[in-house]
């Protein structure tokens, strides 16, 4: 019995010790409530990060609610060169998906005091009305070892999923026939 307890302590000491060391990618908002025409601002920190020279993850939330503007991409990695290396952001059918390759280990992040660099950060406009999920699924990091010629994949885990709603605003002459309206209606019955 002994045996058992210790070796139940080793597997969860081995466990735990494996997920302190895990990357950790958390989405922020700048609202999370916006009027349509409105731009959302995302972004996407990661903590806890070793060296790496490959990272991926698929951002998704409902295309038909929210239109990725790419111009307003800004991250602390290298952009992508257009060739092979850097950032790369691409809007696809579930959101978007976000990869990065070095061919060196990439260690010389501008850390912040929390241990974490901006991953990514990018505005989403408001199209159309409702309510969706924002989350991160998919995620896969790791560091190639030039000696071996082996990948080395790295643990990376991820805030829970962030919900956020655009909502229809009437536009000012809408509702100023509105309010006129109601006043006649209202003036006709005084009279």
């Amino acid at each position: 019995m002994k045996k058992f307890i210790a070796s139940m302590a080793l597997v969860l000491s081995a466990t735990l010790s494996m997920q302190a060391n895990a990357g950790l990618i958390d989405i922020e908002l700048s609202a999370n409530n916006v009027a349509v025409g409105d731009t959302l601002s995302v972004s996407l920190w990661a903590s806890n990060f070793t060296d790496f020279d490959s990272l991926y993850t698929e951002f998704e939330y409902d295309i038909s609610l929210f239109s990725y503007q790419a111009a307003s991409l800004q991250s602390e990695l290298p952009a992508f060169d257009g060739f092979l290396t850097g950032l790369e952001v691409t809007e696809q059918f579930y959101g978007l998906s976000l990869s990065f390759l070095d061919f060196f280990a990439f260690s010389d992040l501008n850390l912040d005091a929390d241990n974490k660099f901006l991953l990514a950060s990018f505005d989403l406009l408001a199209i159309d009305s409702g309510n969706t999920d924002f989350s991160l699924v998919n995620q896969v990091a790791g560091l190639f070892d030039l000696n071996t010629g082996l990948d080395t994949p790295l643990d990376v885990d991820t805030s829970s999923p962030v919900q956020a709603s655009a909502t229809s605003v009437p536009e000012p002459s809408s509702l100023a026939l509105f309010m006129l309206s109601a006043l006649m209606f209202v003036g006709r019955r005084k009279q």
